[in-house]
């Protein structure tokens, strides 16, 4: 997945990906983004911005573990937009 925006004075760019790795106790959900904030967010929010992503990247799996532990099914309904393509550097 990627996506960028702009406001005024203010601009983001995010490249994500998670992959699914079966293993002998289930799936395996190994995810990796990478983000690039610039303006006076980034200038006023330099220590904030770290620490609210990892929080919230956290409780985002916390919430999809627990759906998981209670058996909630699991049909997405992200479609990918077509002929997008979206890469991390490895």
């Amino acid at each position: 997945m990627d996506g960028v925006g702009d406001a005024s004075r203010n601009s983001f760019e995010t490249v994500a990906e998670m992959r699914h790795v079966e293993t002998a106790d289930g799936t395996t959900a190994n995810s990796h983004a990478e983000v690039n904030v610039s303006g006076l967010i980034a200038s006023l929010g330099q220590r904030a911005l770290g620490s609210v992503a990892t929080r919230l990247v956290t409780d985002f799996f916390e919430d999809v573990e627990a759906l998981a532990d209670e058996g909630v099914s699991a049909d997405s309904q992200i479609r990918a937009k077509p002929d997008a393509e979206a890469a991390l550097d490895d």
